[in-house]
């Protein structure tokens, strides 16, 4: 009995230890030569493949907007001034892809995300539903939440770089995304009425697309994205010309 239980110990402490070696594989065997009962592990160099697939990974960062590039507004769109530490990005990717192009130096990634921004706001000016333009109203209560949402399902396309040695490389990413609202939001709270969600497309432009880019050292990568259409629509955005912009770090990287 004691010697089954060492043998279980030992078989789990081998399969975490190999786990732990990126780029090897697993493969568990038993010393039959020995009257002793051993058990080892077989590392192996991975070879590379040509098409890697990968599902479930998540961004995180800062959901801003910016006017002509620059994060600073003009004085009139003081109702958008922005909370940035309490606006929020995260990119879900649902898959990646990944294909070699060149000797796994140079490959191509594409793949399938839903990108949802929060944009916290500072003043208490709420966006209101069911608009045929941006409209944007002062509350007559104080607000202690005041943000809007918007969730897009998005196909980002990157060339991809891989600079280095395989234990020891960095990694490029850019390229672009484009995808289709799913979306809108909008969530106040104020002492007397509580939490309040109401959903709407707020005149958000229907269609998103963008420029991204990643840099990443082993699995710390942080990114960037663009937006080169605007945030809202266009013919209907009642003046305020605004481009999304996002930025942070993978928690769970390709």
């Amino acid at each position: 009995m004691k010697n089954l239980i060492l043998i279980i110990a030992l078989f789990f402490a081998s399969i975490a230890f190999c786990n732990a070696q990126k780029g090897v594989e697993i493969k568990i065997k038993r010393d039959t030569t020995s009257t002793d009962t051993i058990v080892s592990c077989e590392i192996k160099e991975k070879r590379f493949k040509n098409v890697d697939t990968r599902w479930v990974m998540l961004d995180y960062g800062l959901s801003m907007y910016a006017h002509k590039g620059k994060l600073n507004l003009p004085t009139n769109y003081f109702p958008l001034e922005q909370k940035i530490w309490g606006s929020h990005n995260f990119d879900f990717h649902l898959v990646r892809q990944r294909v070699n192009l060149y000797k796994h130096k140079i490959n191509v990634e594409y793949g399938l995300t839903f990108q949802f921004n929060k944009y916290n706001l500072s003043n208490d000016f709420v966006l209101e539903p069911n608009q045929t333009e941006v409209t944007l109203t002062e509350s007559t209560t104080a607000l202690k939440r005041n943000h809007f949402n918007s969730s897009y399902l998005v196909a980002p396309l990157l060339l991809d770089f891989k600079i280095g040695k395989k234990k020891s490389y960095m990694r490029f990413q850019t390229g672009g995304y484009a995808g289709f609202l799913l979306k809108g939001k909008r969530v106040t709270k104020t002492a007397e009425e509580g939490r309040v969600k109401v959903n709407d497309d707020y005149n958000l432009n229907k269609v998103r697309y963008g420029l991204t880019a990643r840099l990443g050292y082993k699995d710390f990568t942080v990114y960037a994205n663009y937006g080169l259409s605007s945030l809202f629509k266009t013919d209907e955005n009642a003046g305020f010309d605004l481009n999304p912009l996002s930025i942070g770090i993978s928690i769970i990287p390709f």
